[in-house]
Parts: structure tokens; C-alpha cells; sequence
């Protein structure tokens, strides 16, 4: 269990200080980080944080859901979400490589606690 948290609080503090500006819904703060990645490792749509780390806020993600060329309107939750991308700045091959081996190496950790 140790190791589980020490891997989640490292890579929640890395992706912090990588993706907390481009995606601060899921790493604005280590609390956030922490259940986001606690999301992935049990591959819960964990390809949309890879996403909109790689590719940046606005161009995926919650946030690139209230662009009119998508067609959505600009009403509740999607206005708000469009609102915190304030500095799309997708990382490349770094946010790819950052949740593949998150995911193969947490879901393995997480794994070995039940077995």
C-alpha cells in the first residue's frame, strides 16, 4: 500500500507541474491529481486525460466541448470548463508516454493488491 501512494504522489506531483496549466480540472491541485490518476489506473476513461494533456485543452476534452464548431452551446458546466483553458499547451509524445506507462505500471501495482 506504501508503494501504491508513494508511485500516485509522485506521478500526481509530475503532473502537476506538467499539465496543471493546460488541464487544471484534473491537475490543478494534488488532491485533484491524485483521484484523476487513481481514474486512470483503474482505466476509467483514462484515454481523455492523455488526450488533453497531449493535445491540449482546447483542441480535447471537456473544454473543447464549448467551441462553436463542435456546434454545443455555451450554457452550464461546458461554459465554466472552457472558461479554466486559459493556456492551451498540449505536451506531445511527453502526455502520451506519461499515461501509458502510468497506466501499464499503476494498473499492475493496483492489480498486485488483490491478488
Amino acid at each position: 500500500t506504501i508503494i501504491l501512494f508513494m508511485f500516485f504522489y509522485l506521478y500526481a506531483n509530475i503532473g502537476m507541474i506538467l499539465f496543471g496549466k493546460n488541464d487544471p480540472m484534473h491537475f490543478g491541485n494534488l488532491q485533484v491529481a491524485l483521484m484523476s490518476l487513481f481514474r486512470a489506473s483503474t482505466l476509467d476513461d483514462w484515454t481523455d486525460l492523455m488526450y488533453t494533456a497531449a493535445l491540449g485543452c482546447d483542441q480535447y476534452g471537456a473544454y473543447a466541448y464549448g467551441r462553436p464548431e463542435f456546434g454545443f452551446d455555451h450554457k452550464g458546466l461546458v461554459k465554466e470548463d472552457r472558461v479554466n483553458c486559459n493556456h492551451p499547451s498540449g505536451l506531445g509524445w511527453v502526455g502520451f508516454a506519461y499515461f501509458i506507462f502510468f497506466v501499464i505500471f499503476g494498473a499492475l501495482v493496483l492489480l498486485t493488491l488483490f491478488i
